[in-house]
């Protein structure tokens, strides 16, 4: 398959993504047990540079989540991207939710971690790119954007130790700390 200028998710990026989602599920479900997922187990992993947006589909998805879990995974992209514009932050990485705040769901009538998006983060470094998914709980969505980039070589060790930093109730994020100490990516 040809290399199309714009594209984000390419078949080497691709395959590390579909690669490395179950290795993610088997960490979590060794250091915290199966319910932690709530019975959700597949989503949308999106990529967004400048203009270029692109989502896939990763494991099991309900068809009456399908659509939903698609426009969240590219809501909560362009929503850390238009932060970050705004703000005009020049770390290395960032989450786009600082702060998770509970919002009443007017339809099922409970709260939900939704306000600041998590589940999307920005990599400046090396170039900048937002990352988001959507379908599982809400720190586990950002927890695998964090696994994921770290695994795919744009996020370092140190930037792990950020996200944990800036995420202290993020307790996957936290474990990783522990998980990748020693592991580095090469230049």
């Amino acid at each position: 398959m040809q290399k199309l200028a714009n594209q984000l998710i390419t078949p080497e990026i691709e395959a590390a993504i579909r690669r490395e989602f179950p290795l993610f599920k088997e960490f979590i479900i060794k250091h915290f047990g199966a319910e932690v997922f709530e019975e959700k187990i597949g989503g949308y992993q999106t990529m967004k540079r400048d203009r270029v947006i692109e989502s896939i589909p990763l494991d099991f998805i309900p068809k009456d989540k399908d659509d939903k879990y698609f426009s969240l995974s590219q809501e909560k992209a362009n929503r850390a991207w238009e932060m970050n514009e705004v703000r005009g932050d020049v770390t290395s990485a960032q989450s786009a939710c600082k702060q998770a705040l509970p919002i009443k769901n007017l339809r099922t009538n409970e709260f939900e971690l939704w306000g600041k998006y998590p589940g999307a983060i920005i990599i400046l470094r090396p170039l900048k790119t937002a990352f988001s998914f959507s379908g599982l709980p809400a720190l586990l969505d950002e927890a695998w954007q964090v696994w994921l980039t770290f695994r795919i070589e744009y996020l370092d060790y140190k930037g792990i130790q950020k996200f944990a930093e800036i995420r202290t109730e993020n307790i996957y994020i936290q474990k990783m700390l522990t998980h990748f100490a020693g592991e580095t990516i090469t230049d």
